[in-house]
C-alpha cells in the first residue's frame, strides 16, 4: 500500500506519511482534512513555538492547566 500524499497546513507543500500535529500554530482543517504539518515545518516552526509557549508559562509544568482535577 502506497503512502498518501498530503499538503502541509503551514507551508502548503506536499509530503507523504502521517505528518505532525501542528499545534499551537494551526488547529483545524486544511483541504477538507485535519491539518497536519510536514517534517520541515515541524522542526522549524512547530517545535520552536511549543518551546516559546512553555517559556511563556514561566517554566511551569502543565499541572496548572488541570487545577479542577485536584
Amino acid at each position: 500500500m502506497g503512502q498518501s500524499v498530503k499538503t502541509c497546513c503551514l507551508c502548503h507543500k506536499e509530503f507523504t506519511g502521517y505528518g505532525h500535529n501542528p499545534l499551537p500554530l494551526f488547529n483545524g482543517y486544511y483541504k477538507d482534512e485535519i491539518g497536519r504539518a510536514c517534517e520541515h515545518c515541524n522542526i522549524t516552526k512547530v517545535i520552536p513555538a511549543r518551546i516559546m509557549f512553555k517559556i511563556g508559562t514561566h517554566g511551569k509544568d502543565e499541572e496548572h492547566l488541570h487545577n479542577d482535577e485536584k
